[in-house]
């Protein structure tokens, strides 16, 4: 080997090599390593001739040739150089789109060489990379050879993209992370990212590591199963170098979502808007997988359920223009689900058949022209060829009637064909109506009781149609919807033989069936009357339960609410009803595989699908329980009303006000079934009201001493009653005082106790106002006892001649401990009628943080009153004993129309520290905070963390000005605070009666909350009490629905174990 010498330029580090080329006698201006020039060409070089022995050659023996090299770092490279004439020669080695200057060694004459290269400071990372290696002779003479490798000395990168969350902050709901990852080296052989229990690798099958770059595109984590607390997600890149690591590291705060028992709602993926849906199988009866069509103006596509994101994907595009509506059915007897379309086009509607022919995979459509609208589609053999026929109601004033028969041999239908006779039908069945055995069609209308049955002759064509008349109970039905041909059998392959239809003017589904009495046979009467919730519209059919037996489910959209029908051998029988919130559509379909049709319900606005899963292991779906009460509830409160079951006691009960027809107040009790611990059992007796006018329920135990457990909660009912205030004065309040009955759970024992307070007593707050001194020694047992605080109407003598002037005022009464309350003694303070008051509220305004953490009562409750006329509450501080006075009140201003307050820490964690971790250093002074439902807003006003001096001088207790939540045109009417999710945190949750539905804010911490989450209740709903319904220490949610005639149950899902 020959000496170097005089070697300069930068030093480089070799690994591996691959793809060499061997030199050549061309002139180094026709390099071979690419377009670019390098500096030190020699454009004058003379090429040899051939044959020329004097010919300058380059040979590169290492990297070896033929081999495949990576390269990182140092490199050596061997040369050897032939010279003829033995003359001394330049080196020079340069990468193609090399950084820097190229590095050059002499040589005394031909021999072998070896340098060091550094490829870090000479060539950028990349898989292409050419090292080009040129010998310049002393005479001119030149030879040049290359050798191609991957150059990889960096690490790869990590780019993180949105929506990822930044490191340091909070998140709510799934998480959703994307990041590209490139390396121009090797490639990207491996990326992990991993939070907690869930980790993501790429490659995934049957894709290639070595990619340049990576992008994940969205990574979606459910996080239903995590706890709120801190969460680490750390993301890994790997390239083909073995010591080659690339990692970030993102530290987030994770706060769980509010869940419910109340199905599971996604977004249509893309943008995409629909109208109508319905289930689809994949493959034969036997097999359990499924999907939904989704359509309407926008198109048609196939949706399935990823189960691990939660998420509807598209699986298939179905149709691009506008859809009218869809039906589904095994049209041509191979087992398989086939689909059919309609929708406008330009010669009036089309009609599109897409027959399944593999599991998943559709033909592509038969069109069926037809010049007159449709408004509804079914199907049965109306000519006897083993394919399904299309019948329909057509959207005419005259032909109504239209038929699409098939063609056996060629898989097609004929265009459709119109009949008259109905009277613009709005739903269509077909099954054997006649009693001939063959199929027959029946229309019905929205507007009218009157059905029309066209018997079918064997060649499929129709004979005139048979008018009937539908009598529900004697009376004369105005108009049906949701027809349905159903067997209760549940069997496809024969004809069915009753049509479910509803009657949404009088709240019933109706079966019909066939005539039986004599006279024409085509004549439909009515078999069967079910209740229903209000305004039933749209009926789905199936075995929900796998019995063997056709089950109903029912969307009502007067209440919001789809109700059950439960199959048997004995017909249907009424079951569950749920929370659907308002839907265009609904259908069923198994969406889990596990054998057991659930039901998929469609937004009204057309782009969310809620899930209702069925669950075997309860015979009910996964959705928030609704109890029709066949009544309007004036009012709601929950408590322990009944015996309770053994072991279960603490599941609450639910009480109900109602007036009936004849204007009798009364009480329903609900008691908790020890199943699902929710209120939906009916009690007896129904417990009458005697005070006239009832307009409030209070769950109170009344009879509760320290001496005296109390038993069961009892029931305070307010009123807007009058009486003469005379020695005849009749009571204006009552106490429902409750025992419990020592063997039946479904059974309520209560008398009632007349309360004669001032006039119109409907606001009242109901808590221990004259409790004990701390420190005191006394023992009188009335002390623990509930007493109230009412704003009553009372009467005033004119010091003149004039009449006598009635005013409000704001009085104490004091619990006696046996259901009673005597007037305190000392008089209340008087209410101007210009304050509008809304809500009285006990509050402990006055008690710090650090008491509440001690479980220390030392603060009196005092009172709120929410003042709608004056945009205020006005916060009356007891003065001992439940004395208030309007010297020792203060006003505070939150704006417009004012209607409900709630209390409670809002800055601060209130799960109490470890024994031997600190309080926080300000907890002596924290004070609570007040959460105000203006007329549609909600505010919120931070307290002053001076309670060590608010709580002797009034005029210290303060709040910040109100903060606004954004809470507008939701129609908020109440709010609760309660930590609904488990940590720690209160969040704020706000009925909403113009929305029908619950939000919950998430506290996010640091005076932050998240956006609202929307759960939907019954239609009307104008109450709600936020409590631990079933016991399993998270407050669950109970609305009353006037307009619905419902109760709605949101049971809590979090873990509120901590």
């Amino acid at each position: 080997m020959m000496n170097l010498r005089n070697v300069s330029g930068a030093l480089f580090a070799v690994v591996f090599l691959f793809a060499v080329g061997c030199g050549s006698d061309k002139p180094s201006g026709e390099s071979t390593w690419g377009d670019e020039e390098l500096p030190y060409d020699d454009e004058d070089a003379e090429e040899p001739d051939e044959g020329d022995n004097t010919q300058l050659s380059l040979t590169i023996l290492n990297p070896a040739p033929g081999t495949n090299r990576v390269v990182s770092g140092e490199i050596d490279v061997t040369v050897r150089v032939d010279d003829p004439q033995d003359l001394p020669a330049k080196l020079t080695y340069a990468f193609s789109k090399g950084k820097g200057a190229p590095f050059t060694t002499n040589v005394d004459g031909p021999g072998e060489v070896t340098v060091t290269l550094d490829t870090r400071e000479m060539i950028a990372d990349g898989n292409k990379r050419k090292l080009v290696i040129t010998a310049q002779s002393d005479d001119g003479r030149s030879a040049s050879a290359d050798v191609t490798m991957i150059v990889d000395n960096n690490p790869p990168k990590i780019k993180i993209l949105e929506p990822t969350p930044s490191s340091g902050s909070n998140f709510i709901g799934e998480l959703v992370i994307r990041f590209e990852v490139k390396d121009a080296g090797t490639g990207v052989s491996q990326i992990v990212a991993q939070v907690g229990s869930f980790r993501y690798e790429w490659p995934p099958a049957g894709v290639k590591p070595g990619q340049t770059t990576v992008d994940t595109e969205e990574i979606v984590i459910p996080t239903n199963d995590w706890e709120s607390g801190p969460k680490v997600l750390t993301i890994e890149a790997r390239d083909g170098m073995p010591d080659h690591l690339t990692s970030e590291t993102i530290n987030l705060e994770f706060v769980q979502q509010p869940q419910f028992l109340a199905g599971d709602t996604r977004p249509l993926p893309g943008k995409f808007v629909a109208a109508n849906v319905a289930g689809v199988r994949f493959g034969p009866d036997t097999d359990d997988a499924w999907g939904v069509i989704v359509a309407g103006d926008s198109g048609a596509v196939i949706l399935t359920r990823d189960s691990f994101t939660r998420r509807f994907v598209q699986k298939a595009e179905l149709h691009k223009g506008s859809v009218s509506g869809i039906y589904v059915k095994d049209l041509n007897g191979d087992d398989f689900d086939d689909i059919v379309l309609w929708g406008p086009s330009p010669d009036g509607t089309t009609i599109y058949v897409m027959l399944q022919d593999d599991p998943g995979k559709f033909m592509p459509p038969v069109e069926i022209p037809s010049e007159i609208g449709i408004t509804a589609l079914t199907s049965a053999d109306l000519n006897g060829d083993g394919i399904q026929d299309l019948a329909m109601a057509l959207n005419d004033e005259s032909m109504t009637l239209g038929i699409a028969l098939s063609k056996a041999s060629s898989s097609s239908w004929s265009p459709v064909v119109t009949y008259a006779g109905a009277l613009k039908p709005t739903g269509i069945a077909v099954g054997d109506y006649a009693g001939d055995g063959l199929p027959a069609i029946m229309l019905t209308r929205s507007e009218s009781g009157i059905v029309t049955v066209y018997p079918i002759e064997a060649t499929g064509i129709p004979s005139g149609g048979r008018n009937s008349t539908l009598l529900a109970n004697t009376e004369v039905v105005t108009g049906v919807a949701g027809t349905q041909g159903i067997r209760l059998d549940a069997n496809d392959d024969l004809l069915s033989d009753l049509v479910a239809v509803t009657a949404p003017s009088s709240d019933r589904l109706l079966l019909l069936t066939r005539d039986m009495s004599p006279g024409d046979p085509a004549r439909m009467t009515v078999l069967s009357v079910f209740d229903s919730g209000i305004e039933p519209k749209i009926i789905v059919s199936g075995d929900f339960n796998g019995d063997g037996k056709l089950d109903l489910a029912l969307y009502c959209a007067g209440a919001n609410l789809i109700q059950t029908f439960t199959g048997s051998s004995s017909g249907l029988r009424t079951s569950h009803s749920y929370a659907a919130g308002e839907i265009a559509d609904f259908t069923a379909a198994d969406l889990d595989g596990d054998g057991y049709r659930d039901l998929v319900a469609l937004s009204m606005d057309g782009t969310t699908l809620n899930w209702l899963r069925y669950d075997p292991d309860t015979s009910a779906f996964s959705a928030a329980p609704m109890v029709l009460l066949g009544f309007t509830p004036k009012s709601l409160a929950l408590g322990s009303f009944t015996r309770g079951i053994p072991g279960k006691e603490k599941m609450l009960d639910a009480a109900v006000l109602g007036i009936d027809e004849e204007n009798n107040a009364f009480v329903n009790v609900y008691a908790a079934d020890g199943v699902s611990g929710i209120p939906t059992l009916p009690t007896t007796p129904q417990l009458p009201v005697s005070v006239s006018t009832p307009e409030h329920l209070i769950a109170a135990n009344v009879d509760k001493t320290v001496t005296h457990d109390g038993g069961p909660d009892d029931l305070i009912v307010t009123s807007s009653a009058t009486s003469p205030f005379n020695n005849d004065r009749e009571a204006t309040a009552e106490v429902l005082l409750f025992e419990r009955d020592v063997s039946n759970h479904t059974k309520v024992i209560a008398r009632n106790i007349g309360q004669i307070v001032g006039d119109r007593p409907k606001l009242m707050a109901v808590a221990d106002f004259d409790r004990i001194k701390p420190g005191s020694t006394t023992t009188n047992q009335f002390y623990s006892v509930l007493d109230f605080v009412v704003l009553e109407e009372m009467l005033e003598e004119d010091a003149g001649s004039g009449p006598p002037k009635r005013y409000q005022r704001l009085q104490s009464y004091i619990g006696q401990g046996n259901g009673t309350f005597t007037e305190s003694f000392r008089v209340g303070p008087v209410i101007d009628p210009v304050h509008n008051v809304q809500q009285v509220a006990p509050a402990l305004l006055r008690r710090s943080l650090a008491e509440y953490f001690g479980g220390i009562g030392s603060k009196d409750y005092d009172v709120i009153t929410v003042n709608s006329g004056t945009g205020d509450f006005t916060v009356f501080v007891n003065q001992r004993r439940a004395s208030f006075d309007l010297t020792a009140s203060k006003h505070f201003a939150v704006g417009y129309g004012p209607k409900a307050v709630a209390v409670g820490y809002l800055a601060n964690r209130l799960i109490k520290p470890a024994p031997g971790e600190p309080l926080d250093e300000n907890a002596a002074e924290i004070l609570p905070d007040v959460v105000t439902v203006l007329a549609n807003d909600v505010v919120i006003s931070y307290g002053f963390d001076n309670a060590s001096t608010a709580s002797i001088d009034i005029g210290k207790l303060d709040f910040e000005p109100p903060v606004s939540l954004n809470h507008l045109g939701f129609g908020p009417v109440a709010v609760e605070l309660a930590d609904m999710n488990g940590d720690g945190y209160l969040d704020i949750i706000v009925l909403n009666k113009g929305l029908a539905s619950v939000s919950v804010y998430v506290n996010l911490a640091n005076r932050q909350f998240s956006a609202p989450y929307h759960f939907p209740v019954g239609v009307g709903s104008f109450q709600m009490v936020v409590n631990d319904v079933d016991a399993d220490g998270c407050p669950d949610i109970v609305t009353a629905d006037d307009g619905g005639q419902t109760l709605t149950i949101l049971k809590n899902l979090a873990d509120c174990s901590r």
